[in-house]
């Protein structure tokens, strides 16, 4: 090599070199490593925080729902009671009275058409 003009010297310097920018480039490549695990876990911390809000949001609405249904059961449910005691009148009154309308309804039938054959032997004179 000292034929090339080489010495010991210089490999051992360009090799210091070489190491130093190696260590450089390393250093360089964790500290980028570094600033995207921090960068990472900072949008890890902000995707849980919103999806922590929309998690709350859901549950607000699922809660505002459910209450809602609970008053719409409540209403059915009384309204379900008024309807059973309508029913139950309509049906006492169909059997108390029931005989006596189908005869008033037949009545008023027979009515009628007195009415109209008096009008029409009127209506002829």
């Amino acid at each position: 090599m000292a034929d090339l003009g080489i010495t010991p010297g210089d490999i051992t310097g360009t090799l210091a070199v070489a190491g130093l920018a190696v260590k450089l480039w390393w250093d360089d490549r964790e500290k980028k490593r570094a600033a995207l695990e921090v960068k990472a876990e900072a949008n890890e911390v902000s995707v849980e925080k919103v999806r922590d809000e929309k998690l709350e949001l859901v549950l607000s609405k699922l809660t505002a729902l459910e209450l809602e249904m609970r008053s719409l059961i409540e209403k059915l449910s009384t309204q379900t009671g008024a309807v059973a005691e309508v029913k139950a009148r309509v049906e006492g009154i169909s059997n108390n009275h029931g005989s006596r309308l189908g005869t008033l309804e037949n009545a008023q039938v027979e009515l009628r058409t007195r009415l109209i054959a008096l009008e029409e032997k009127r209506g002829r004179r």
